[in-house]
């Protein structure tokens, strides 16, 4: 994530949603706290003209960029007998096999992945393989049958047992929208605004949100299988790198998920917290508040996560979140504005 600032680009008063604060339930585990405060916070209006950029930043890959379709030699990832024109025959048979299920996608044919709008992958590597052993005349209906397996693990009833998907429990972070859900689907706890935290199941070859169905066949509360995916979410290890001010999760899609606790990933104390940035799933970027966090870096911050959340796979939220102590205070960035609490204004520089 690439920070700069540009001209014209505000910090400025715009009136949150009142009716899209949500408490949240006391679900998770001791050391994570999603708080509880449906206030709306004071702003501060600003006209913000910024003379020197933000804190320069090491732009981040997507989680699974989307590269051209191959064109002259087979992908690393086929199997070693496949031509290039078996690949793309493939990779159209996946293709259209998704459209059918009404998956909407990305395919990334040089690593042999392709990326549902609401944050599911699914590695293409196994099934190449399984399709060597079978006549392309029996293809489509293998494609057709793994795909509704990685989309829906365990099957809509909810069949995939407790002990299988237990070790397998995981969260992403993200808005709603990001989701493609609706307060009542899947497994999902509020954490502030339209941002919640939802559970996903990662499997060898697939990343999938957990279903209802799944919830009550495992005879689990959601408080219970939430608070245990946090759990084994955050206490996975990963790779930080220290950006100038900014500390960054790389390689992990389920990097958003570090807005719950920060502290897990960055060393040293922040006794006013941290300022985040978490555009798609497989983003983190945090600044502790402090003299380094200024109007243009809030500003250049916002430039970037509007832009890649709007450019990138795995989109998962264009605003700002000011973590401190477990609580969650967004700055919803809208049009060119950035919503900044008083409470944060006042730790500003001067």
């Amino acid at each position: 994530m690439r920070l700069r600032s540009r001209p014209g680009f505000l910090v400025a008063t715009v009136l949150p949603l009142a009716a899209t604060a949500f408490a949240a339930a006391s679900c998770a585990p001791a050391d994570v706290k999603i708080s509880g405060d449906t206030s709306i916070p004071a702003t501060t209006l600003i006209d913000l003209k910024p003379t020197t950029s933000g804190p320069p930043t090491t732009p981040f890959p997507p989680t699974y960029p989307t590269i051209p379709p191959v064109s002259a030699a087979p992908p690393y990832w086929s199997p070693v007998s496949w031509s290039i024109d078996v690949v793309k025959e493939f990779l159209a048979l996946v293709d259209t096999a998704l459209y059918d299920l009404g998956a909407e996608h990305t395919m990334d044919s040089y690593n042999g992945v392709a990326t549902l709008y609401n944050g599911t992958s699914i590695d293409l590597t196994l099934l190449a393989a399984q399709l060597t052993m079978q006549p392309t005349s029996a293809w489509k209906s293998a494609i057709d049958t793994y795909l509704q397996s990685a989309l829906r693990p365990g099957g809509t009833d909810g069949s995939m047992p407790w002990e299988t998907a237990q070790p397998l429990l995981r969260v992403r972070v993200g808005t709603l929208e990001s989701f493609a859900l609706e307060l009542g689907q899947g497994i999902v706890q509020p954490i502030v605004g339209d941002l919640v935290v939802a559970v996903c199941i990662e499997q060898e070859t697939s990343i999938s949100l957990a279903s209802a169905a799944q919830l009550e066949a495992w005879g689990r509360s959601a408080s219970q299988v939430i608070a245990l995916a946090i759990r084994q979410t955050l206490d996975r290890p990963v790779e930080t790198k220290p950006d100038g001010p900014f500390s960054t999760v790389v390689s992990d899609p389920f990097a958003s998920a570090r807005l719950l606790d920060p502290t897990v990933v960055i060393p040293g104390a922040a006794p006013n917290g941290y300022l985040v940035a978490i555009p798609t799933f497989g983003q983190f970027a945090a600044i502790a508040v402090g003299d380094a966090v200024t109007l243009s870096t809030i500003a250049a911050m916002a430039e970037q996560a509007t832009e890649d959340f709007a450019t990138l796979d795995n989109p998962a939220s264009a605003d700002l979140y000011w973590w401190r102590g477990g609580r969650v205070d967004v700055l919803r960035v809208r049009a060119g504005e950035v919503t900044v609490p008083d409470a944060l204004m006042a730790l500003l520089p001067a």
